[in-house]
């Protein structure tokens, strides 16, 4: 299964369109802020699209959270913001993994690409297509095979 993992569009998602054009893919997972951006790409893309309401997704009736599970792994789908991702040192994001069983967690929040284990949970975030912290617009694609291995790559947009 591959998914492309996308956070924190802000009103701007056309360099993800791009790329998604270019690849093979089954399924996109959009982390929030802006909702709406998300259902416009599930609109165009006509795959199966998942997303989250982050910490500007002000009215949204979208979820906060969301577990998948593909190929026996847990995947927790967060923003970051209500665990404090750009204070805490990931322990929030840690404890609301260990609380759910999650294998791997997808969030956004920090506009900066990342891949780490924190105490043996897998942490990703793709950064952000439109304003990233680090000047580099980023989304993420994952791909989890059938044995449960995981791949997870940065992938830079123009």
């Amino acid at each position: 299964m591959k998914i492309v993992v996308i956070s924190d569009t802000h009103g701007y998602f056309n360099n993800c369109l791009e790329f998604l054009e270019t690849v093979d893919y089954d399924k996109v997972v959009h982390l929030g802020d802006c909702v709406e951006d998300a259902e416009d790409i599930s609109y165009i893309i006509e795959k199966e699209l998942i997303y989250i309401a982050g910490n500007n997704d002000y009215n949204s009736m979208a979820p906060l959270h969301r577990i998948v599970e593909v190929s026996g792994i847990r995947v927790l789908l967060t923003h970051g913001h209500l665990e404090s991702v750009k204070r805490s040192k990931y322990k929030r994001l840690y404890e609301t993994a260990i609380s759910n069983d999650i294998d791997i967690v997808l969030y956004g929040h920090t506009h900066i690409f990342d891949d780490f284990n924190y105490k043996g949970v897998r942490m990703l975030n793709p950064g952000s297509p439109t304003y990233p912290n680090n000047g580099l617009a980023t989304i993420g694609l994952l791909e989890i095979n059938e044995d449960g291995n995981c791949i997870y790559e940065r992938i830079e947009l123009n």
